[in-house]
């Protein structure tokens, strides 16, 4: 694991822009990280697998998710995290 200070952070990711968000931005943090904090209203468990580099690193890591959730989360989603 290096370090986040190393990465080159953009200061704003765009939809139009030609960087890409995960390769870019999710990809190296997650896999430089061993916290990852989340807000979101909208959740699918399946944004991970777009990640699995990332995830896999991050999880190698020792990583931990905390994440605070709308209540439109899929059954399956939700047994998941219930379950850890």
């Amino acid at each position: 694991m290096s370090s986040l200070k190393n990465i080159k952070y953009l200061r704003r990711y765009d939809a139009n822009s030609n960087k890409s968000i995960l390769k870019e931005f999710y990809i190296p943090t997650l896999s430089n990280s061993i916290e990852y904090r989340r807000v979101a209203s909208y959740f699918r468990s399946s944004a991970f697998l777009a990640n699995a580099i990332g995830m896999a690193k991050f999880i190698k890591n020792g990583g931990v998710i905390k994440l605070i959730l709308n209540v439109e989360v899929d059954k399956k989603d939700y047994d998941a995290i219930e379950n850890g």
